[in-house]
């Protein structure tokens, strides 16, 4: 029983981690616009965006991040056959390019924070989008982890997200610029 209270924890944790990185994507979007526009209240939306950012990302995702390993290493612990499984062995390479996601969202997040503009908005839409290509890799390897489909919506599923947040990206760019 303290398996599955565990892994309710965990499934909180990381979806609350994902929902941060997915919001600090789009908050990187909104960053670069109000730091192109020199406006007084692009410069406002600017500060208001460091705020909302760094409490986002101090306060939300990076502790959502600890607690889901956390558990996860709790889990592992306690099931420690799950490491012989292909589905589990896929999930720890994944989590493995997601952290260093998250690394890279940091150094982001931290350029914006001293007002340094780095990257162009379609960089920032594709980081982004990227967020939520993981997010859905992660939930068809979680509901799909005993079928051999796992492997099908694991693999497809980002991809087609990531197509349609590129090309949508690509649409919507002269429409911004």
């Amino acid at each position: 029983m303290l398996y599955y209270y565990l892994k309710t924890f965990h499934l909180l944790f990381v979806l609350t981690w994902f929902a941060g990185l997915i919001a600090m994507g789009r908050l990187f979007v909104l960053q670069c616009k109000a730091l192109e526009d020199q406006h007084t209240d692009h410069l406002v939306l600017s500060r208001q965006y460091k705020k909302v950012a760094k409490w986002i990302w101090y306060y939300m995702t990076w502790p959502a991040l600890v607690l889901s390993f956390i558990f996860a290493f709790w889990m592992i612990h306690l099931r420690l056959y799950h490491m012989a499984d292909s589905w589990m062995q896929v999930k720890i390479v994944m989590v493995v390019v997601l952290m260093a996601y998250q690394v890279k969202c940091h150094l982001i997040f931290k350029s914006f924070q001293q007002d340094i503009q780095k990257h162009s908005k379609g960089y920032l839409h594709y980081i982004s989008v990227i967020g939520i290509a993981f997010f859905v890799a992660f939930l068809f390897l979680m509901v799909l982890k005993d079928a051999m489909n796992w492997v099908y919506g694991t693999a497809i599923a980002p991809g087609v997200i990531l197509i349609i947040g590129i090309l949508i990206t690509r649409i919507n760019r002269p429409q911004e610029q």
